[in-house]
């Protein structure tokens, strides 16, 4: 069994259409197509290689756009490189040449005609050359000597020949041009590849052909493009987080922690807030203050002076009781002095007794 080399090509069916289209190769495919064209430049002489680049039915567009775009890599190394369409039933390789009813390959055969005549230009500049200029009903309509012949006398003016065709002939065997080439390139597209293993197809040609045998496989889907991390990246970014929050953590002593709010991470300390919810809560309470002072002062004037007046009244009565006491007995214990004509007269009663007309001297006795 021969070894057969495996090489991957993230592409879709759209992208390999556009090298057709911009005549450049996307980026992301140089790397593979590097690749690709060293293990191909090893499989040749000297003086010329032929490759058949073969696939099933079903893949016909691709493997045309594919061919293209591996001639495009080549021609830097091997300017005189000619694809050539040897897809007898479906002709014309999906527009990569440009007259599919002009005069191919089997005109140059089966007729002799010159390989100038044959050859056409591809809009990538490439050199091609068709099927041919009549119809046929079988995918190998000639036999492996002619084929062999006319392969032989073409590559006496050009150093590399990629024929182009199906991988089965009619009879659902290895079709008979990828055993009379220098390296047959078995293509697959869009299928579930077996990780580091064959598929039955790419058996059965390492177990039939005594050449090296190169298998492409397009995965049908473009690369994925990486994200960039910023700054470090999430491990940074993380590490940042971690990193505040160990400096923000709150003294064991302090029963109140620091305001936090979540930001998908580990908790970390709001730097940047409004001040207005501070301002509101400050007055709020200051508000809240200065009520309860106001309710407590109205309170003590309300109930304080309420009691006083009873115990001002009391008194008043209580005075006013005994001094109009004091004031009868007074007059009760005061005689009359004569009423009016003795006002203004001194009275001979001293502390309401009568005193005895003398020469008005006290005497000691």
């Amino acid at each position: 069994m021969n070894q057969i080399n495996s090489f991957e090509f993230s592409a879709s069916i759209e992208s390999l259409r556009g090298i057709l289209v911009e005549k450049t190769i996307p980026e992301h495919l140089l790397a593979p197509f590097q690749a690709l064209l060293k293990s191909i430049l090893e499989s040749g002489d000297e003086k010329s290689l032929s490759i058949y680049l073969h696939s099933d039915d079903d893949s016909v567009e691709v493997r045309s756009y594919f061919a293209h775009a591996l001639a495009k890599t080549l021609i830097d190394h091997i300017p005189s490189a000619v694809v050539v369409d040897c897809d007898f039933l479906n002709t014309g390789m999906a527009g990569v040449v440009p007259q599919k009813d002009a005069l191919g390959f089997l005109d140059f055969l089966l007729y002799g005609s010159s390989l100038g005549v044959v050859t056409q230009e591809s809009p990538g500049g490439l050199r091609i050359i068709g099927a041919g200029s009549f119809p046929l009903t079988k995918k190998m309509p000639v036999s492996s000597e002619a084929f062999e012949d006319a392969a032989r006398r073409l590559g006496a003016q050009s150093r590399l020949m990629i024929f182009c065709g199906p991988s089965e002939d009619d009879m659902g065997n290895i079709h008979p041009v990828a055993e009379m080439v220098d390296l047959p390139i078995y293509l697959s597209y869009a299928r579930n590849f077996p990780s580091g293993r064959m598929d039955p197809f790419e058996e059965k040609l390492a177990d039939q052909l005594d050449s090296r045998v190169i298998s492409v496989r397009i995965t049908g889907t473009e690369p994925v493009a990486a994200v960039e991390p910023e700054e470090g990246g999430l491990q940074g970014e993380v590490g940042k987080t971690i990193g505040s929050a160990m400096e923000t953590a709150p003294d064991p002593a302090d029963p109140e922690p620091p305001a936090s709010e979540f930001t998908g991470l580990p908790f970390k300390k709001k730097k940047d807030g409004s001040l207005i919810p501070k301002i509101i809560t400050y007055t709020i309470g200051a508000l809240l203050v200065v009520f309860l002072v106001w309710w407590l002062y109205i309170t003590q004037r309300i109930g304080g002076p309420a009691e006083e007046p009873a115990q001002v009244a009391w008194d008043s009565t209580l005075v006013t009781d005994q001094m109009a006491a004091a004031g009868t007995g007074t007059a009760e214990q005061q005689p009359s002095t004569g009423g009016e004509e003795n006002a203004g007269q001194p009275s001979d009663a001293v502390d309401g007794r009568q005193v005895p007309p003398g020469d008005g001297t006290i005497s000691d006795d």
